[in-house]
């Protein structure tokens, strides 16, 4: 009797998938980076030329401030010419910005009063009464504190002018940053989950100059110093989903 044949069998070995390419990885990390570093500029820049805007609007605003002032004080003691007033309030406005910049504006948001039964203060205005409040209101710390929010007030078109100036020139940074030596170190931040030392850094890539690259990375939200021993740089979670996601990767 004739046995039948054996069925052959046929193994399927699935090929080997080729190993991730370092150089199209740090491309599309460079990619990535471009374009963060290309929104941010825009940003910047947008955001600084309207802050500049509303500083000059709010310059205008305390020239005629000053100049109706200066019109009340003299109508009411003495007589100035119109020229010589709108020289004078010019002559405020540039001493405001003078003073801005001899002055730690921080110092003037630090508001405190002193109340008559040191509780938090409260100002109530009951229409049969009037202002119902524990503060008080002529006590030299109270004084101290009206008269730096008046300061602050009064400064308000120098304090937006440096912040609409801090925003360009940032974006003037942003626009040097060196992205293909900053894309290799982001490269090292996204292989590890916690920070990356400036030791590693330098040990893996010699010929960087990690301090001017790193000085250009922080200008980037999202990557963070740690000054932790041995100190160096990490990526918030929303940043690095947004290379890996720009690199084809999930987390």
């Amino acid at each position: 009797m004739q046995k039948d044949p054996r069925p052959k069998i046929r193994v399927r070995v699935p090929p080997r998938p080729a190993p991730a390419d370092p150089t199209s990885f740090h491309a599309a990390v460079e990619d990535t980076l471009r374009q963060k570093v290309q929104e941010a500029v825009t940003a910047n820049f947008t955001g600084g030329l309207l802050i500049c805007g509303l500083a000059l609007v709010a310059a205008v605003v305390t020239y005629w401030i000053a100049f109706a002032v200066l019109g009340l004080v003299t109508g009411w003691l003495f007589t100035l010419p119109y020229w010589l007033k709108r020289l004078l309030a010019l002559g405020i406005v540039v001493g405001l910005y003078v003073l801005h910049a001899r002055t730690h504006v921080e110092e003037l948001a630090e508001i405190k009063v002193e109340t008559r039964d040191d509780k938090p203060p409260f100002c109530i205005w009951y229409p049969p009464v009037g202002l119902l409040t524990n503060v008080q209101l002529f006590h030299p710390e109270t004084l101290r504190s009206v008269t730096r929010l008046l300061a602050a007030l009064c400064l308000i078109s120098p304090q937006l002018m440096w912040a609409g100036l801090q925003d360009l020139r940032r974006a003037r940074r942003l626009r040097e940053l060196d992205t293909a030596a900053a894309a290799t170190i982001i490269s090292m931040m996204l292989g590890k989950i916690k920070k990356v030392s400036f030791a590693e850094i330098v040990a893996a890539h010699p010929h960087l100059d990690v301090s001017r690259v790193a000085a250009q990375l922080l200008e980037l939200d999202g990557v963070v110093p740690l000054r932790e021993d041995p100190p160096g740089l990490t990526l918030t979670p929303d940043l690095r989903q947004d290379f890996l996601a720009g690199c084809g990767l999930s987390t």
